[in-house]
């Protein structure tokens, strides 16, 4: 009769378990870290292709699609004008996991990379859209203060575009108490919220996404005090206020943007006082002051602005004769001179005198 297999002695059994145990606690992480955020997700996209039926789901890693029908008939071509004109709510996603994974499941899992179009076609599944974790790009329009709940948590979000509006009643639809969910968003370079009803406290909510380099507050209700909260952030290199209130006496708090590479003060009330506080950034590449109150006297304070590229002067109170000064600037590519009545051989004259930029009207 053979010898029984010889066993381990009980110690070195129980020598294994702290190594089992290492094991299943490296599983559980992997779990809790990766395969259960991406089974909420594939939930949530599932949740939303039942209860949204006008957002589409885009898998970018896919197969482009097949080129278009050749298209005959006068009414053929207007519906393919139309739907070239109206764009709707789309998430942009990506495959996760090897492709054997897909074959051998028959299953995509996607993770939603970009949303864009209407808040109004996402809010049935407004409870699902905070699972979207990897998100890094959303632009939505008509958007509500209660939509920026799910958008607060995509923490990993790069760029955001809120398009608001004004409600049936006069009020309007983004406010500081939306504005102050967005402090979780530490990675956003790029925001953008044109028209929305922001006051200091939403000004002071800014100055704490201290990555941002570009924001755009064009029609808000952006005054002096908000703009020393903005001009916390360091580190923005394109600024836009335009149809602010912002005047002469809040341009001194740009001085704190010393990275600032373009700058739109169009239709705002600035004077040559205001042109003073501009000369030391230094970085400056494109600077608007469209409808201004701008005159000759205000432009020796552009001509220390050495990396100026892009100059509108457009419906200024600026002259031709003004104009002259600036040949100094020998970076500049594009200057634009709408409203100057400015003949063709004026604008010969300015070519000549700044060669290498393309003098226009607008």
């Amino acid at each position: 009769m053979a010898d029984p297999a010889p066993q381990l002695p009980k110690t070195k059994r129980r020598a294994r378990w702290p190594y089992l145990l290492a094991a299943a606690a490296v599983l559980a992480v992997i779990s809790i870290k990766w395969l259960v955020p991406i089974a909420m997700e594939q939930r949530a996209l599932a949740v939303i292709r039942a209860e949204c039926p006008d957002v589409g789901i885009e898998n970018s890693s896919a197969p482009p699609p097949a080129p278009p029908t050749v298209i005959t008939g006068f009414r053929s071509l207007r519906a393919t004008l139309a739907m070239s004109i109206w764009k709707p709510t789309n998430l942009h996603a990506e495959y996760v996991g090897p492709d054997f994974l897909r074959e051998w499941t028959g299953h995509e899992f996607l993770r939603v990379r970009t949303i864009e179009g209407s808040a109004n076609d996402l809010r049935p599944a407004a409870d699902q859209l905070r699972w979207l974790q990897d998100v890094v790009d959303v632009e939505l329009y008509s958007v509500y203060d209660d939509d920026i709940e799910y958008v607060r948590h995509y923490t990993n979000l790069e760029s955001l575009t809120l398009n608001t509006e004004i409600t049936d009643t006069g009020q309007p639809c983004i406010t500081d108490a939306g504005i102050s969910r967005l402090n979780s968003l530490f990675e956003l370079r790029s925001l953008n919220l044109r028209d929305a009803h922001i006051s200091g406290r939403g000004f002071a909510t800014l100055s704490e996404l201290d990555q941002l380099e570009e924001l755009d507050l064009t029609h808000t209700q952006l005054t002096d005090d908000g703009l020393d909260h903005v001009c916390e952030l360091s580190g923005l290199k394109s600024l836009q206020f335009a149809g602010t209130r912002v005047t002469d006496d809040g341009l001194v708090h740009l001085k704190n943007l010393p990275r600032l590479e373009s700058l739109m003060l169009l239709g705002l009330p600035i004077t040559d006082n205001g042109l003073k506080h501009l000369s030391d950034l230094k970085q400056l590449k494109t600077l608007s002051l469209l409808e201004t109150k701008v005159t000759d006297a205000g432009l020796p304070y552009l001509l220390t602005l050495d990396n100026l590229e892009d100059l509108d002067l457009s419906e200024t109170k600026v002259t031709l004769d003004g104009v002259r000064q600036l040949h100094v600037l020998h970076n500049l590519r594009r200057l634009r001179l709408g409203g100057f009545g400015m003949t063709d051989a004026q604008r010969g004259e300015f070519q000549q005198a700044l060669p290498g930029c393309k003098v226009t009207r607008y």
